[in-house]
C-alpha cells in the first residue's frame, strides 16, 4: 500500500469508513436510499461493508448523514493505519495522502487498523 497511488489510498479510505458504518450500511432497505449511497460513493464501498461487518466497532459515532460519516470516518480509519506503520513507511504515504484527519482513540484505533489492513489486501490482491 506505500506504492499505491492516491486513488487507491481514496478508494481503500472510502470502504474503510463504509466498514466502520457497516451495521449503518446493512441497515439500509429502501432501495433509493442503496441506489443514493451507489450513486455518491459506490457499489464497492457498499460491498465492502457487506462483507467485513465482523470488523465494525460497536458504539460508532453517527450523525444523519450516512455518507459524510462514513467519508470522515475512513479519512480516520487511515491516519491510524499510518500511524501504526514504521516511520520510514508512513513518511512516504504520507506524500500522497495528505490528511490531517486525526486517529479514532482508545481501542477503536486497533479496529481501524484492522479494517484498513483487511481491504489494504483485498485491493493489492485485485
Amino acid at each position: 500500500m506505500a506504492c499505491a497511488d492516491v486513488g487507491t489510498l481514496r478508494g481503500v479510505a472510502a470502504q474503510a469508513g463504509a466498514v466502520w458504518h457497516a451495521r449503518r450500511v446493512c441497515a439500509l432497505v429502501r432501495g433509493a436510499d442503496i441506489a443514493e449511497l451507489g450513486d455518491q460513493l459506490s457499489e464497492a464501498v457498499r460491498h465492502a461493508a457487506l462483507r467485513h461487518v465482523a470488523l465494525t466497532p460497536e458504539d460508532v459515532d453517527a450523525t444523519p448523514s450516512l455518507v459524510a460519516d462514513i467519508m470522515r470516518d475512513g479519512r480516520g480509519c487511515m491516519a491510524a493505519w499510518i500511524a501504526a506503520l514504521p516511520d520510514w513507511v508512513s513518511a512516504r504515504v504520507r506524500l500522497k495522502w495528505a490528511d490531517a484527519s486525526q486517529p479514532p482513540a482508545g481501542a477503536r484505533t486497533q479496529a481501524a487498523v484492522a479494517i484498513v489492513r483487511t481491504l489494504a489486501a483485498e485491493a493489492l490482491a485485485a
